[in-house]
């Protein structure tokens, strides 16, 4: 602490312009209002018209301007935006290497088929399929090694010649009625129960005819899994 008696003339002075300057810049970004302002001296020899004139130049000049380049990248964003929704309310059908379509359906060939967790004999088994003819969907192919799901949402990797091009599929939802023609009023020839693997016959509309053991019959193909909903079989 120093007495203000110790302090001379010149510092006086030094320490004035310091806040002075401090004073300036807190005016300048805090309240710039502060700051004097300075207009520019009137010409005594310009004429209202003149002066008006000015008035109007400065407005135009200061007014916003709007261009198409301003717009562009709105413009974009709103064209890339109805392309994705174009696309996501198209279907795509995926073509394998084989030719065929992915998604596609098939079946089981074998009675024991291992489920793995990667397209190789080198990924460890996941599940063990152990029911002969149950329909599967293909759903990716890696060389020889086909990616299944079947009517429970489980899907892994089991080998090509572990599957067959036979249509099937399984009854879901309880106990289903097989009926002699594809008719809500037809004949009811037999009641299927929940889980039964029945042959896929063919397709109309919304039934299908199926094969289950020596019995034939149409159902809903909205009671069984392994047809596409817009799906026609001959």
């Amino acid at each position: 602490r120093f007495p203000l008696g110790h302090l001379q003339p010149f510092s006086l002075n030094l320490l004035s312009l310091d806040i002075h300057r401090l004073w300036r810049i807190r005016a300048k970004y805090s309240c710039p209002d502060m700051l004097p302002q300075h207009r520019p001296a009137r010409n005594p020899r310009a004429t209202k018209r003149d002066r008006l004139r000015h008035t109007e130049d400065m407005e135009r000049f200061t007014d916003p301007v709007y261009s198409v380049a301003m717009f562009r990248p709105l413009m974009i964003f709103i064209a890339f935006l109805a392309a994705a929704a174009l696309l996501m309310s198209t279907p795509i059908v995926a073509i394998a290497d084989t030719g065929l379509p992915l998604p596609r359906f098939a079946s089981l060939r074998a009675d024991k088929v291992h489920l793995r967790t990667g397209p190789g004999v080198r990924y460890p088994v996941d599940w063990i399929f152990v029911q002969r003819q149950l329909p599967v969907e293909i759903v990716a192919e890696f060389e020889n090694w086909r990616k299944v799901r079947d009517w429970q949402g489980t899907e892994g990797w089991v080998h090509r010649t572990m599957l067959s091009g036979r249509r099937t599929a399984i009854v879901t939802g309880g106990i289903q009625p097989l009926r002699r023609e594809p008719a809500a009023s037809a004949e009811l020839t037999a009641r299927v129960m929940e889980k039964v693997i029945a042959r896929v016959l063919e397709c109309e509309g919304d039934w299908c005819r199926i094969e289950i053991g020596k019995k034939r019959g149409w159902m809903r193909r909205t009671h069984f899994w392994g047809v596409y909903p817009n799906e026609q079989l001959d």
